[in-house]
Formats: C-alpha cells, sequence, structure tokens
C-alpha cells in the first residue's frame, strides 16, 4: 500500500477581540471569517484567535499561544500567508470601563503585536534554507519567499466615536 502524500497549506491567523471570535458567524448567520474560509478552501487553514471582552494589552499577553508557540521561544516558527489584527473596540471604550486604554497605549501595543507576529512566524513560501528562489513566468521575476518584514498584517480598528453624537443618539 503507498502512502499518500499530504500537502501542508499555509495558514491565516485571524487575532482579535470579539469580533474575530464571533467572525464565523452566531445564531446560523454568516460571519466575515466563514466567507474568508470558502474564498481560500483547499488552500490555507483559518485559525481564529478571537477574546472577547479583551483589549490590545491583553492581546500582547495571550499572543504566544494564539501563534501556537505557549512557551514564548522565539525559535518556533508559524507558517503563515497572511494575518488580520483586529482589536481596537474594547481599548476604545469610555474612560471609566476596565478595558479603556488611552490612543497612545493602543498605538504603542498594535505596534508590538505586529513586531511579534513577524518575529515568531515566516512566510510559507519560504525555502529550507531560507535562500530567496526566483521563477520566470512571462518574463516577470516572482520572489516566491516573502520575508518576515513583509509577511502581510491586515490591521482591522474600528471606526472613531463621537461621545456627542452617541449621547444624541442613544436620548
Amino acid at each position: 500500500m503507498r502512502s499518500a502524500s499530504v500537502r501542508i497549506r499555509p495558514s491565516i491567523l485571524l487575532f482579535g477581540d470579539s469580533i474575530t471570535e464571533f467572525a464565523f458567524g452566531l445564531d446560523g448567520q454568516i460571519g466575515w471569517a466563514s466567507l474568508l474560509a470558502s474564498t481560500y478552501s483547499r488552500r490555507a487553514d483559518i485559525l481564529s484567535r478571537g477574546f472577547s471582552g479583551y483589549n490590545s494589552k491583553h492581546a500582547l499577553d495571550v499572543l504566544p499561544a494564539a501563534l501556537g508557540n505557549p512557551t514564548g521561544e522565539s525559535n518556533a516558527r508559524v507558517p503563515l500567508l497572511f494575518c488580520t489584527v483586529f482589536f481596537g473596540a474594547n481599548d476604545a471604550s469610555m474612560p471609566s470601563a476596565r478595558q479603556y486604554l488611552n490612543i497612545e497605549d493602543y498605538t504603542t501595543n498594535v505596534r508590538q503585536i505586529v513586531t511579534e507576529i513577524r518575529s515568531r512566524s515566516s512566510s510559507i513560501a519560504e525555502t529550507k534554507d531560507g535562500a530567496d528562489e526566483t521563477v520566470t513566468e512571462d518574463n516577470q521575476e516572482h520572489s516566491k519567499k516573502v520575508k518576515r518584514e513583509n509577511l502581510p498584517i491586515i490591521l482591522l480598528t474600528p471606526p472613531p466615536v463621537s461621545s456627542t453624537a452617541w449621547d444624541h443618539y442613544c436620548t
């Protein structure tokens, strides 16, 4: 009996708060992660790492585990096609809320999250020896290796909120 070879698929990491946690949908509804999974069906695995109630500061604490490396050792690499980071709704809560963070801390945390993801992940297109391979297609050269610094990370943030307009809407 011959053993079938299994192709390892790249992963797409969805990292965020409750908007990510429930991104596959609620109560039978289709969410944005479901649409993404459908689009990348049989080409990439979707890893949903959503944490309800978390702000960007909390996210830094769980990031090593979300990347599949709970020990925090930087030598383990997670092969990613791309990553989404969706925090900010809880950070932008009212200053009296426990999840609130000022904009400066939020900015610093998101930058740290991006840096950590890039340092602990690798592109699925990297070669075993780490060297760039180029292929010629229609007389154009395309690099097969995406350097970690160029790993696509899509930052999703909530829209700005006007407290005055919100108070007016609620009354």
